[in-house]
């Protein structure tokens, strides 16, 4: 499912007074798939915060800062003094965001698309 730029989630940003550097946090699906393969899984996070959500968090650096260390992601966390409600709100959102893409919605399936299409599926 293709979303249209105006229905986009904004990634959070954090600026970084001293240095003025701005952290982008997002994710794409290689970041979603780094966060999977090492266990998150956003149905366990109120039983396991303490491990899961430093892994979100580190794992939303990667899409635009994939050098990053995860203690470097760690100390931002406890700088800012621990994840916020509506931070973890906006990551799920993100989350899911990137994973629309991989799932065709059928009641907004555009039909020019799929004339243009360059494959076809039949499952007959």
């Amino acid at each position: 499912m293709v979303i249209k730029e105006s229905d986009r989630v904004a990634p959070i940003k954090i600026t970084d007074k001293e240095t003025n550097h701005v952290y982008v946090l997002d994710f794409n699906r290689e970041s979603v798939q780094f966060a999977e393969s090492n266990g998150f899984d956003w149905d366990l996070v109120s039983s396991q915060p303490a491990t899961l959500i430093p892994l979100i968090w580190y794992c939303a650096f990667r899409r635009y800062d994939r050098r990053i260390s995860r203690d470097k992601t760690t100390q931002l966390l406890e700088d800012l003094g621990g994840m916020r409600v509506d931070w973890l709100k906006r990551l799920k959102e993100l989350y899911d965001q990137s994973m629309a893409s991989l799932i065709a919605d059928p009641d907004k399936a555009n039909e020019e698309d799929a004339k243009n299409a360059k494959l076809t599926v039949s499952l007959d």
